[in-house]
């Protein structure tokens, strides 16, 4: 049935058809392959960000082994570390209960990407406790936290893009493939 009714079609239909089949497949096949490699971007993204972190923390911790004054260094070293883009860092002092945990810089985006993209792509936040003391005097713990939402929100943003663009541009090539075909085979 699908046959006989594929043969009633012109000529000039059916390689249009084809031809909108070739681009759609070609862009769905684009959009699979961004949504497959989300989880281990975001995977190797968040181990990065964590493991570069953990290296800026311990190069600063070093230096506090100088300072006349170690805590007011150590002040300016947690504040310089909220600057950090997709990983938080708290401190907690010796004895003085951290306030919980940090909260996920992503969670309050207003462009964030679907609950269903972000459970299928999202790995378990990394957290790292960096204990700090100095010349055997302890001044409490350095928490690092990974924010992977920051990066599945970066992917999300691109599939939308590619999903746009590569619909306008789709259409814009079926329109002119549909123009060719009509005047090639104008003359049959």
């Amino acid at each position: 049935r699908n046959e006989r009714m594929w043969r009633k079609l012109s000529l000039r239909t059916r390689l249009n058809l084809l031809f909108a089949l070739v681009l759609a497949l070609g862009l769905a096949a684009n959009i699979g392959r961004l949504v497959l490699e989300a989880g281990p971007r975001v995977q190797a993204e968040d181990d990065s960000v964590v493991r570069l972190a953990r290296e800026f923390v311990d190069a600063s911790i070093a230096d506090l082994k100088g300072s006349s004054d170690p805590e007011a260094k150590l002040a300016g070293i947690v504040d310089g570390l909220q600057k950090l883009r997709h990983v938080s860092v708290t401190f907690a002092r010796e004895g003085v209960p951290e306030d919980g945990t940090p909260a996920d810089a992503g969670a309050l985006r207003l462009d964030a990407p679907p609950e269903w993209f972000v459970a299928m792509v999202q790995p378990e936040p990394t957290r790292m406790r960096i204990p700090i003391a100095v010349d055997g005097k302890s001044y409490g713990t350095l928490s690092i936290a990974s924010h992977p939402t920051d990066e599945i929100a970066e992917i999300w943003d691109s599939i939308v893009t590619q999903v746009q663009f590569g619909s306008a541009i789709a259409v814009a090539l079926l329109i002119l493939t549909m123009l060719v075909v009509s005047r090639a085979l104008a003359p049959i």
